[in-house]
């Protein structure tokens, strides 16, 4: 028979040795629940097979309790915490015991995990469903659980999200041409997840709120005066400079009718 001849707790961990009948003593170094699991005492016995069993366990709770510190970190996809055990080297054969552990503790619940993903990063980081489409792959999440929650989606909400993320990136563009800013706009808005098409309807119901931020003919007369700063020490000729000027504005999203105006304005 094989005893247990020590138990010595060590901060959060155990330090357990047992004894053999040839008087050899092996020890671990293990977590409460091991402890707890086989109720492990001072003199308890243990046969060839019960101790077979508590090694494979052993073993495997090392990476369990990384497991469980890592789905409690914050909430965790199946795919997620298997991914972390294999990255630490965790046999195939833990992997699935492990995973069905933390499921029995409600740790793993991939259909929760979308609603709450949902609710974090649709409402209220307005990242739209392109995005959180890819998120969902990459969370390794079965298209079946994330395709229904993305299409539950309303209509409203999604234009809500983007007038949101349309209020508070607009005040920012104020420095640039109408043209310019409405391009980076809709770079924006589809880099946040929406969609080329719902984002061009979306903009062209908005037109006028550029109108009201920008005052292009203000930015022309401003970047006119350091245009003319910047070229008068350039010995060219006016209408080399009245060419620069041009392309210059012509780079910033400027229409050329407007850019004409303000030259002929001298």
């Amino acid at each position: 028979m094989i005893k247990v001849n020590q138990v010595k707790k060590d901060k959060t961990k155990y330090k357990v040795s047992f004894l053999f009948e040839n008087l050899e003593e092996v020890s671990f170094v293990v977590s409460e629940d091991l402890v707890v699991q086989y109720r492990l005492l001072r003199g308890k016995e243990f046969t060839d097979l019960a101790y077979k069993t508590f090694v494979k366990d052993q073993q495997m709770d090392e990476f369990y309790q990384k497991a469980l510190r890592f789905a409690l970190q914050k909430q965790r996809s199946t795919h997620e915490v298997k991914e972390y055990l294999l990255k630490l080297d965790s046999q195939t054969l833990f992997v699935e015991s492990i995973i069905l552990k933390l499921d029995k503790l409600t740790l793993l619940n991939d259909e929760k995990y979308v609603t709450s993903i949902l609710e974090i990063y649709f409402y209220q980081k307005r990242v739209g469903p392109l995005k959180l489409e890819e998120l969902f792959k990459q969370k390794g999440i079965e298209p079946t659980l994330y395709k229904d929650a993305l299409f539950s989606i309303q209509e409203k909400d999604i234009i809500l999200n983007l007038e949101l993320l349309f209020s508070k990136k607009l005040p920012t563009m104020k420095l640039q041409s109408i043209r310019k800013a409405m391009m980076q706009m809709k770079q924006f808005l589809y880099q946040k997840g929406y969609s080329l098409e719902v984002v061009s309807s979306f903009l062209l119901k908005h037109q006028s709120d550029f109108l009201s931020v920008i005052d292009e003919e203000k930015l022309l007369l401003l970047e006119m005066q350091k245009q003319q700063k910047k070229y008068s020490a350039l010995e060219l000729s006016t209408f080399e400079t009245k060419q620069k000027i041009i392309a210059s504005f012509i780079r910033k999203g400027f229409q050329y009718q407007d850019i004409k105006k303000i030259l002929e304005r001298g």
